[in-house]
């Protein structure tokens, strides 16, 4: 199974560990949209956010898995893909953080009121 990696979000490692526990699996790090038009027309899976002329060419694709939240550029292109491609992403990835950062924001707003 031929897997394009389209983006860094989860470190430069990534690819490696994923060669690591599937060694069944082609991974093919391609961080450009030049470099994932070479592979995406034989790959099955792309992880990442792929761009619009990347869906035109996925002629194999059965997963496009998006690491964060937002999938809405992928929706607007929804008619360029076959209709059993399953999209996932990861919708509590930045809960943390995001709770985190509004906690931050408030306590530093509390000490600038005098």
């Amino acid at each position: 199974m031929k897997l394009i990696i389209g983006s860094d979000h989860l470190g430069k490692d990534f690819t490696k560990k994923l060669q690591d526990l599937f060694p069944d699996g082609e991974f093919i790090e391609a961080f450009t949209e030049s470099e994932q038009k070479k592979h995406i027309s034989d790959s099955e899976v792309f992880f990442g956010f792929p761009s619009k002329s990347i869906l035109e060419n996925a002629k194999k694709l059965k997963w496009i898995a998006c690491p964060g939240t937002g999938i809405d550029k992928i929706v607007k292109n929804l008619h360029l893909i076959d209709e059993n491609i399953t999209i996932t992403n990861a919708p509590l990835a930045h809960v943390t953080p995001m709770a985190e950062h509004v906690v931050g924001m408030m306590v530093s707003l509390a000490h600038s009121y005098k």
